[in-house]
């Protein structure tokens, strides 16, 4: 956080921003609502809520939430992108459509947990309350119970710890290498 400038005690939500009004199949819509019903949540404090989005500078973007935003551009390098998991509370994927969810596998892997929507690829990825909190698809006020749920379940690391563990046995170069090979010769039987 210092390398950032983000206060310690921020309660840090980190998202890509990609809104399209062509392509729908990101859910930034239901993200921006999740995020107005967040803010609203009882016993949520919005000072200290920082929302920080990659993939774009923001030059131009005005969103209607009462959290405070911060977009850190296109990231280029894989160190930088993994400083911004590790220094953030939760991961917000609101895709509606996805084959895999990668974003939020490289969470998980940072042992960041990850709000998102059950659906897709990312149900392989999201363990329900384990690793983070799978919300009905465009469920937006469950998606920001599921954001309050990690914030408070998460207090002793435990879903960061789980998130890490499921990344490496299940998601790990080896583990996926090891699978395929498996499937080849299985194939060739």
């Amino acid at each position: 956080r210092e390398k950032f400038g983000i206060d310690p005690d921020s309660i840090v939500i980190l998202a890509g921003y990609m809104p399209s009004k062509a392509d729908r199949h990101k859910g930034f819509p239901e993200m921006i609502e999740a995020l107005r019903i967040l803010a609203d949540h009882p016993g949520v404090n919005t000072d200290k809520l920082l929302l920080i989005f990659y993939g774009s500078d923001g030059q131009g973007v005005e969103l209607d939430i009462p959290i405070a935003q911060r977009f850190v551009g296109k990231i280029n390098n894989d160190e930088t992108l993994v400083t911004l998991y590790s220094l953030a509370n939760l991961f917000l994927f609101s895709s509606l459509e996805e084959s895999m969810g990668y974003t939020a596998l490289e969470s998980i892997s940072c042992g960041t947990p990850v709000a998102a929507f059950r659906t897709s690829g990312v149900t392989d990825v999201v363990i329900h309350k384990r690793n983070g909190y799978l919300a009905d698809l465009k469920d937006v006020n469950e998606l920001a119970e599921g954001i309050v749920w990690i914030l408070n379940a998460n207090a002793d690391k435990n879903l960061s710890a789980f998130a890490r563990e499921w990344a490496v046995s299940n998601f790990s170069l080896e583990v996926i290498g090891r699978q395929h090979s498996e499937l080849y010769q299985r194939l060739l039987k």
